[in-house]
């Protein structure tokens, strides 16, 4: 289907054909790159005004008919569906626009929401950092107070469950191995006080660990006020009483020297989470296992837990 119109006062003659429209200049101007089509008075005649826009460059092209031609062009334009799909096209471009627009607000939302995210973790962790630190000075100073050299104090952090944490603070020293094993003791004990009262990292308690120092390490519980140097006892203030003990049986002795070492220090352990650190005894078992104790060990701990 086709529709010619008659040029008039210099203007072209011009035709509707499927695709677009064709002068008698032999320009062509497609339908898709119609951005705006209207049809219009100007003087006595009927003025047809296209404008197209191409790679980004956009061009008016005005047609004159006569004016009794008006009422057909407008005609022809409905008929050939030019104007609709001008309409369609600018929908399209303004859906596109839209999407365009959402997209960007949704990346700018999402981008803001994934910083303000790590905002806060980073803000937490340097929190965290900075409190680990300050609680190591003031460990040091605890330490160094107390007669120990060439100090360096490393903070641990522990749980058991997976929502309870604390801290043990492992002290390293120079001087440490030249205390008598009861004056070992008696230092931890001032050293555990001081920092078990006034030391915290984010609300999380914080409790004096191993000892190093030279190439051994030493563990003290204060509870049966025991030291291990690398895992041998070197020192045993008083052993924690049980019921046979209480009576006097003297079968209890041989029995306790029976227990294998592994459940001894277990227990150990035990009661020193269970007293010193206020675990309960899920808490308490929990922690055993995560250490790497066997089940019988953990197992007399729990048994023999005063």
């Amino acid at each position: 289907m086709e529709y010619h119109f008659t040029g008039t006062g210099g203007s072209p003659d011009f035709t509707f054909i499927a695709d677009g429209i064709i002068d008698g200049t032999g320009k062509f101007i497609f339908y898709t790159a119609i951005k705006n089509i209207k049809v219009t008075r100007k003087g006595g005649n009927a003025a047809l005004i296209i404008t197209t826009a191409e790679s980004g460059v956009k061009e008016q092209c005005v047609y004159l008919v006569d004016g009794k031609d008006e009422t057909a062009l407008k005609a022809a334009l409905s008929e050939m569906g030019v104007i609709s799909k001008v309409d369609i096209k600018r929908n399209v471009n303004k859906q596109v626009r839209r999407f365009k627009n959402s997209i960007t607000k949704k990346t700018i939302f999402v981008t803001t929401a994934v910083a303000i995210f790590l905002g806060s973790c980073l803000g937490w962790y340097i929190n965290r950092q900075i409190q680990v630190r300050n609680a190591a000075n003031s460990i040091t100073s605890i330490v160094e107070a107390c007669g120990l050299s060439d100090v360096t104090v490393d903070l641990r952090r522990i749980s058991n469950d997976g929502r309870t944490h604390w801290y043990y603070a492992d002290v390293t020293c120079s001087n440490w191995g030249e205390l008598k094993p009861s004056k070992m003791l008696q230092t931890y004990q001032e050293m555990e006080n001081s920092v078990g009262s006034k030391i915290k990292v984010c609300k999380e308690r914080v409790s004096l660990g191993n000892i190093y120092s030279g190439d051994d390490c030493y563990k003290v519980y204060t509870f049966d006020k025991s030291v291990y140097k690398n895992k041998d006892v070197i020192y045993k203030g008083c052993v924690p009483s049980t019921s046979a003990s209480k009576h006097g049986s003297s079968s209890a002795s041989s029995k306790t020297d029976e227990i294998p070492q592994e459940s001894k220090n277990a227990l150990s352990r035990a009661e020193r989470y269970y007293h010193d650190m206020d675990l309960s005894k899920s808490q308490v078992r929990k922690q055993l296992e995560y250490e790497g104790y066997e089940r019988d060990a953990i197992d007399y701990a729990m048994k023999n837990l005063t």
